[in-house]
């Protein structure tokens, strides 16, 4: 009779966790990071925010980090981005991410499909066009340059779910130490 009703209390607590934690969608967060390739110098890492648009989908809300040894000061626009990244690959798309580091300076990396278009890095792939100013389309005289480079972006998993895992874990083993015991 109680095994039951242990059960029936888990379930229950699992559902309503479930429940609240779907019910308030959090921003999700990102890990990302690049480097240069192919002879590029070009590098940044950091954090951002991004709230889900669906399909793995997300528009980014906020980004720090550093840039080539530069903090970041957060998001701009620059080099026609969109600010969307995908939990998929690849991770960005040809608009690409824009940001803006405390110097000044606009950055936009991207995933490229073509070699040919203004802003090709020499290969399909990830680039990065900047430094740059921010608001403009990072194409006029003098161009501004493009690097090759291999980007990553890795979800950072919430607290909550975090919290979730742990009391499931504890849950489980309070139950196999009281089946030992019986």
């Amino acid at each position: 009779m109680k095994s039951s009703v242990t059960k029936t209390l888990a379930l229950v607590a699992l559902g309503l966790s479930l429940f609240v934690g779907s019910s308030f969608a959090a921003p999700t967060m990102f890990d990302w990071s690049y480097f240069g390739i192919n002879g590029s110098i070009a590098s940044g890492s950091g954090t951002l925010m991004a709230n889900s648009l669906g399909g793995g989908t997300y528009s980014v809300t906020s980004i720090s980090g550093a840039v080539n040894g530069v903090a970041v000061a957060g998001l701009t626009g620059y080099a026609g981005s969109d600010n969307l990244v995908y939990s998929g690959f690849p991770s960005l798309d040809y608009p690409g991410l824009a940001f803006v580091d405390t110097s000044g300076n606009a950055y936009n990396v991207f995933y490229d499909t073509s070699t040919t278009d203004a802003y090709n890095c020499g290969f399909v792939g990830y680039c990065q066009i900047g430094p740059g100013t921010p608001g403009t389309d990072g194409l006029g005289p003098p161009r501004d340059p493009v690097a090759s480079i291999a980007f990553t972006l890795t979800q950072v998993p919430e607290p909550g779910s975090l919290v979730l895992l742990g009391s499931g874990i504890l849950g489980l083993a309070g139950v196999i130490r009281r089946r030992v015991n019986l």
